[in-house]
């Protein structure tokens, strides 16, 4: 690794569900993490993510947005978005 490098960079999402962040009575953090990325708001991350993979070994997306599989879906759109170049 270079003086300027890190072994690993991690960046959480945990959604932008706005309304229910600081919502008082959840039964559940899902409720607080329901939100589902669009397309183009992945793709405005995925311009901020990219460089990350200049200054660190290993770079690790997290999708913490963890209400039924809006994880796994923003993962999947996210992939190919940061593999292009």
């Amino acid at each position: 690794m270079g003086g300027d490098q890190f072994a690993l960079s991690v960046v959480r999402l945990h959604g932008r569900n706005r309304s229910t962040w600081n919502k008082k009575g959840l039964t559940a953090s899902s409720q607080r993490f329901d939100y589902d990325y669009s397309e183009d708001e992945l793709k405005s991350l995925a311009k901020d993510i990219k460089p990350l993979a200049k200054k660190a070994e290993r770079v690790h997306v997290l999708f913490n947005n963890n209400y039924q599989e809006q994880g796994q879906r923003g993962a999947r759109m996210l992939a190919p978005l940061l593999a292009a170049e």
